[in-house]
């Protein structure tokens, strides 16, 4: 039951007073209080007109952001589930007087207040003599506005006007249907006559029923035990031979499961937009507005809502096809599923038991991890930074004034860019073997008596990771610099020259400030890029030199480690804790970084 106030402005302080009079009327018969009492109330509502009860100094056609201020409310009140064209502001008052919270609810259209009300649920049963009391009252204390009690228990809505046209309104609804509106979607646009809407909503309900009757509640129960029952072999007695019975698969179990929690979500998102929906038809009807058609709302979609139509396809596609295996993967970390134990078939939750497999160092695994997650952080920081440096510096040198045929120099560092990576990469790793071409080189020159270690020992191994990077790297780097470099004005250089500055300062002092200013974010992305850099060390090395029994090589960073793990060693859930150990990682060391830049801090631009 609500008192509602829409497009009012109250010009003195007493219809403030009548109507929080009214208000807290209600509130009291809710509390099921006698009359007696109830009349002790309105001396509480006038001793309690300047509190947020009241609408007390607010005004309408006031901006949020100035009831926020007046009311001591907070942006977190703000409710924006009608469209941010619609904002309002919800919060609960506790009255200790009464028994039930009220709610007391801002309405604004164009970031102007437009509407005041004040809301009690009432249980049913209670409903009607609630009514008659606060009709009895309200009669009462608007006896010179000649609304009388008959009229208020006879219609919905009764609605008082002054002078100046400043209305108040007392809604009475007959029935509150939102219950069954709540448990059966459509209901509240059927109500309405939205009929193919309503009809759509109930579809999706009913179709969500079934898929929960027919298979879905089965998949959860199977997500929490993950099954157990193995193959058997038993004797058929009639054929005379050993027959084998099907045994669970696990797998399936758990991916079945993981898939029936998203569509449980996407059918709580679809109430969601009919309860939005309902909600936004029952209150246009109250109002008297135009109710869309159902070729209305579909011509919405191509105009007003057209990003609900070209989004909603490829959100459904990253739901399904990377946050859905990403949570499948997830869930694995917390299983058994890894050929240790022979638990490829059938395996069981495990809680953080593969966690502290990994990160404690009292066995092989563990000391693995630590031992990869430091050489990766090394190949990252090695491999962002001198490919940065040395590319900042030839796109410099190359930039010069004094440089001649710059187009010719920039052409040939880009040779190696134009030629696919993985073929450069081979094409080194066959040079670089023992028996390779750059070794029988320098034994015929007898510049050495041994093939040199180039792959085959770790620190060579290192080392010349870092180094074939940085001939792969560079190229790309010197190209973005150069952008950069021909975007920095050139007053800045001349200001600095006229000052006296020499070359060291000024690179110091403009070109290496507007540099970082403008790279940091591709200086993230590079190190991320290089943590999972998966061609340059598998092409290469494959990750050797490995010591035996080892499961990870010398050279391997996470990714290639994760591969090993997953692809040749089968350990599932190991790799799938490495997954999201690496994830947290890149994610924790990315983010603190970047907003720890100035490009970040400073969006607006270079100072």
């Amino acid at each position: 039951m609500n008192i509602e106030n829409r497009n009012i402005r109250f010009t003195s302080t007493v219809i403030c007073r009548i109507f929080l009079g009214i208000c807290c009327c209600f509130l009291a018969a809710c509390s099921s209080q006698s009359s007696q009492n109830n009349s002790n109330i309105f001396l509480y509502a006038v001793d309690f007109s300047h509190s947020t009860l009241s609408p007390g100094n607010v005004k309408f056609d006031m901006s949020m952001e100035d009831v926020l201020q007046k009311t001591q409310l907070s942006e977190d009140d703000v409710d924006t589930t009608l469209g941010e064209a619609y904002p309002r502001i919800i919060h609960s008052i506790s009255i200790s007087s009464l028994s039930d919270d009220i709610q007391e609810i801002f309405s604004f259209q164009n970031d102007q207040l437009v509407s005041v009300e004040y809301a009690i649920t009432v249980p049913e049963s209670e409903f009607q003599t609630v009514l008659q009391t606060l009709a009895h009252q309200a009669a009462e204390l608007l006896e010179d506005l000649l609304v009388g009690e008959n009229q208020i228990l006879e219609g919905k809505t009764t609605r008082w006007e002054d002078e100046q046209k400043n209305s108040l309104i007392l809604s009475f609804p007959d029935t509150d249907t939102s219950e069954e509106r709540v448990i059966f979607l459509g209901l509240g646009n059927l109500a309405h006559k939205q009929i193919v809407k309503g009809i759509l909503f109930l579809a999706v309900e009913i179709a969500y029923l079934l898929f929960m009757i027919e298979g879905g509640i089965n998949n959860l129960y199977h997500l929490i035990t993950l099954g157990g029952r193995a193959q058997e072999e038993v004797w058929n007695e009639a054929k005379g031979i050993y027959e084998y019975t099907g045994g669970d698969m696990t797998i399936l179990f758990l991916l079945y499961g993981v898939a029936t929690i998203f569509i449980t979500v996407l059918f709580f998102m679809i109430w969601r937009v009919n309860m939005k929906s309902a909600y936004e038809v029952e209150c246009r009807a109250k109002e008297g507005k135009h109710i869309n058609t159902i070729k209305e709302d579909l011509e919405a979609l191509v105009d007003k809502r057209l990003h609900w139509t070209l989004l909603t396809l490829p959100i459904l596609g990253i739901v399904i096809f990377t946050i859905l295996p990403l949570v499948f993967m997830i869930c694995m970390a917390f299983t058994s599923y890894s050929k240790v134990g022979d638990h490829l078939t059938i395996f069981h939750w495990v809680g953080l038991k593969n966690f502290s497999t990994v990160l404690g160092m009292g066995n092989s695994i563990g000391k693995t991890f630590w031992s990869v997650l430091g050489w990766t952080l090394i190949w990252a920081v090695l491999a962002t930074f001198l490919n940065y440096i040395f590319g900042m510096i030839l796109a410099i040198v190359i930039n010069r004034k004094t440089t001649r045929i710059k187009g010719f120099w920039r052409f040939c560092f880009m040779l190696s860019a134009a030629i696919p990576q993985f073929v450069s990469l081979l094409l080194m790793r066959t040079m670089l073997k023992d028996n390779g071409l750059v070794n029988n080189l320098l034994i015929q020159a007898g510049l050495i008596s041994s093939p040199l270690p180039f792959l085959t020992n770790a620190t060579w191994a290192r080392a010349t990771v870092v180094i074939i990077n940085l001939w792969v790297g560079i190229p790309f780097t010197m190209m973005q610099v150069t952008g950069i470099l021909q975007n920095i004005p050139g007053e800045l250089y001349e200001a600095a020259r006229v000052d006296g500055a020499g070359p060291v300062t000024i690179f110091f002092k403009i070109t290496l400030p507007y540099m970082l200013f403008v790279t940091t974010p591709y200086l993230i992305t590079t190190f991320t890029g290089n943590i999972n850099n998966f061609n340059v060390i598998y092409l290469l090395t494959a990750g050797a030199p490995v010591p035996v029994g080892a499961t990870a090589g010398k050279t391997d960073l996470l990714v290639t480690w994760l591969y090993k793990l997953t692809v040749d060693l089968q350990y599932f859930n190991v790799g799938a804790v490495v997954g999201i150990l690496t994830f947290v990682i890149l994610a924790v060391v990315s983010l603190i970084t970047y907003r720890n830049t100035g490009s970040y801090k400073n969006e607006e631009g270079f100072q």
